[in-house]
């Protein structure tokens, strides 16, 4: 008897997990021979053949997926959950079609694929794991990318059980060292306290993160990458005075890394309510520290001087994107930390770093000296601020009290035996605010190095005007390259000014500090051309436009889907440019630019 209720009790459950979630999923309480009405709505209508209704569209122009689309909405759908879509479809021709579930408002998340019709009715069955929880959730069937007929019939949703996940690593990843607490911000890691983290797995990114123990270690898996995100608006942090970001991942076995890429972006909203500006690094086969070639089946640890990423702020991070076309990945020990050198001198020791300066103590200003007018006005002065973007700052003064035909002041960093690292360029970065009314000046940067084609003397290579990048009481993080054509390639003299050239106004001029100073080697295999050439693009993720500028004439811009088909083509013919992205479908792009004949290549997200 207890056999038989058991039996009984795992039918019921059984019938209950697969239990039908859609209305109507044969069309047969529409009315034939008219537009689609009831459950279902969009463009369309509903045929009938052999004593049964179908849907049917015939999309006669391209456009956006969503032009030509059938929905059902009011499903009660969870995240996490995995859901069974089942359909038959066909069309008259070898076409694309988008199918999957997702919200029915803003900001639309979903999860779908894409299937490929022929002309013969086939029966599809798609497993989705849901990335949202809505009670009003859909169920898509995105047409009109493409021309052509299409036709489906017999739609079913229901739960089902989620895929098994592939396996996990055997052995936890390395233990990261003891550091102080002061000196490490962490976001996911068992060695160090976290940051509060809102979710681990965004909305607005298809990827699905879950987490797993590995040898007594908490460890993110992430599947369907694509991409995923973390986000930390409540918690969002400073990173500007921390030298490296740290994070260990593992590949599956199975798959090969060879020509993969595996993409950071740091999202900073600079005090606002979404991204100003983005810094990213994309670890590839050639990248450094490079995605092994050769997938070692072991841990992959990915400890990345944050003077390597694209220029930009970083003095207000709120999220983490993760694009790659690794599949499944999982990590650990996220986090960033502070090298600990600060000290100043040539040969620091951070990885790559030829000068690294915090400006945490008092004597760490004597590395710079007054020159010029500086040399000689009482109101021109290098002090130390003990109200720095870390502990401390060096603080420039530097004002025409006298007034007249104004003043140069300069403040400098001169070593004469300079160690260029035999490198092909460098990065200089630094932090940088006004303090006070900063009026009547400029402010500006001045680089020298060895005059080798003269023989004698020094080469003026860049001289960077700062006025517009620096800003009165918030910290602004400036970088730029100086490349082997500016410094010949030679060891040497290396002279560094900050010039506050004031104007003939009494008072002109004001107090600049300036805080994390670093000039860091950058291979020229590892050199980005975004970098070179002063790319960048906002917003990423994108909805409708995405806009691109560098610091040069952009000629053209091409968009090229994930599987390296180009899908859009932009005559620009100008530095900054806003691209219509709106037709695109949801998913991972790559821009491919050209810029006085030098081409760079960008990657995005399309929502």
């Amino acid at each position: 008897m207890k056999k038989i209720t058991l039996l009984f009790a795992l039918l019921i459950s059984s019938i209950g997990f697969s239990q039908e979630l859609l209305t109507d999923g044969n069309f047969e309480l529409q009315t034939s021979g008219g537009g689609v009405t009831g459950a279902w709505y969009g463009a369309g209508e509903i045929r009938n053949e052999g004593g049964g209704n179908y849907y049917f569209a015939n999309v006669a122009a391209a456009g956006t997926p969503f032009s030509v689309n059938l929905s059902q909405k009011g499903l009660n759908l969870e995240s996490g959950k995995a859901y069974k879509l089942a359909f038959d479809a066909s069309s008259d021709r070898n076409r694309e079609a988008i199918v999957g579930i997702g919200l029915s408002a803003d900001p639309w998340t979903n999860k779908v694929e894409t299937i490929n019709l022929t002309t013969t009715s086939n029966r599809f069955e798609i497993t989705l794991v849901a990335n949202f929880t809505n009670t009003d959730a859909r169920v898509i069937f995105d047409l009109g990318a493409a021309v052509g007929v299409v036709v489906i019939d017999n739609v079913s949703l229901t739960e089902t059980t989620p895929p098994a996940g592939p396996t996990p690593p055997s052995t936890k990843a390395p233990t990261p060292p003891a550091r102080n607490a002061a000196d490490v911000l962490s976001i996911f890691s068992d060695a160090y306290t976290n940051i509060t983290v809102d979710t681990f797995d965004t909305s607005w990114c298809a990827g699905t993160t879950t987490e797993i123990t590995v040898e007594g270690d908490k460890v993110k898996r992430v599947t369907d990458l694509g991409c995923e995100g973390v986000e930390f608006i409540s918690s969002r942090f400073d990173a500007s005075s921390f030298t490296h970001f740290h994070m260990d991942i593992f590949v599956l076995a199975s798959v090969a890394t060879q020509d993969k890429s595996f993409n950071l972006k740091l999202s900073n909203w600079n005090g606002g309510t979404q991204e100003a500006n983005a810094i990213e690094f994309s670890t590839t086969n050639g990248s450094n520290p490079a995605l092994p070639a050769t997938n070692p089946g072991t841990w992959i640890s990915l400890d990345i001087p944050l003077s390597s990423w694209t220029p930009g702020s970083r003095n207000d991070i709120t999220q983490f994107i993760i694009t790659s076309n690794l599949g499944t990945v999982f990590y650990d020990n996220l986090y960033f930390y502070k090298d600990g050198s600060g000290t100043g001198g040539t040969g620091g020791t951070a990885t790559g770093d030829l000068t690294n300066w915090t400006f945490d103590d008092v004597a760490s200003t004597n590395v710079f000296t007054k020159i010029a007018d500086a040399s000689t006005d009482a109101s021109a002065a290098i002090n130390f601020n003990a109200v720095g973007n870390g502990t401390g700052a060096l603080e420039l003064v530097g004002i025409n009290t006298a007034g007249g035909v104004g003043k140069n002041y300069s403040f400098r960093y001169e070593n004469p035996n300079f160690d260029f690292k035999g490198n092909s360029v460098f990065k200089i970065s630094f932090d940088a605010k006004f303090i006070g009314n900063y009026t009547g000046a400029a402010f500006h940067t001045g680089i020298q190095v060895p005059n080798t084609t003269s023989g004698a003397g020094v080469k003026q290579v860049n001289k960077l005007d700062l006025q517009g990048q620096v800003n009165n009481s918030t910290w602004s993080t400036i970088e730029f390259n100086i490349s082997d054509s500016d410094f010949n390639g030679s060891n040497g003299l290396f002279i560094f000014d900050f010039i506050i050239a004031a104007g003939a106004d009494v008072n002109a001029g004001g107090t600049v500090l300036i805080d994390n100073f670093k000039m860091s080697s950058v291979s020229t295999a590892s050199t980005d051309n975004n970098e070179l050439l002063g790319f960048s693009m906002f917003p990423n993720p994108a909805k409708n436009t995405l806009t691109i500028s560098a610091k040069e004439t952009i000629q053209n811009a091409d968009v090229f889907n994930i599987l390296g088909k180009k899908v859009r083509s932009f005559s620009v013919n100008k530095t900054r440019e806003t691209l219509d992205v709106s037709e695109l479908s949801t998913g991972i792009y790559l821009v491919k630019y050209t810029v006085n004949g030098k081409v760079g290549t960008a990657k995005f997200i399309k929502q």
